[in-house]
């Protein structure tokens, strides 16, 4: 992400033409361009891309995808953790270890809204069919 950041900060200096002896803060920057982080905007799209796919129907290929658990050792050079894990870690999972999207989610501390859009762990566990 950081170098992502930098390389971004660098473009958006080029198109204000600010050369290096001119020195200004990345958050001026960023007021001045009105860009958010791309880590948020990264965020910002994961859930709203979360929540485009629990509006389909439970028979979509790409909703079961949010819950397939594949098995087994991941190859060399792929990520150690999957997307779902991903998700879970970025749900702001509770001390109980339960994801605030998935199953065991109707528990009342996992009522607040999540990142995006409002949707709250109830709402996501109504959409999943979780029981």
């Amino acid at each position: 992400m950081n170098r992502l950041q930098t390389f971004i900060n660098g473009c958006l200096r080029t198109i204000l033409k600010i050369k290096w002896p001119e020195k200004i803060s990345n958050q001026e920057l960023w007021q001045q361009t009105r860009q958010i982080l791309v880590e948020q905007e990264i965020l910002r799209r994961r859930w709203g891309w979360v929540g485009h796919t629990l509006r389909k129907p439970g028979c979509s290929t790409t909703r079961r995808a949010l819950t397939w658990n594949p098995q087994g050792k991941r190859k060399r050079g792929r990520p150690r953790n999957t997307w779902r894990r991903e998700l879970e870690a970025g749900s702001h999972m509770e001390a109980t270890g339960e994801p605030r999207w998935g199953p065991g989610c109707l528990e009342d501390s996992c009522r607040r809204p999540l990142p995006h859009k409002g949707f709250t762990g109830l709402t996501l566990c109504i959409l999943f069919d979780v029981k």
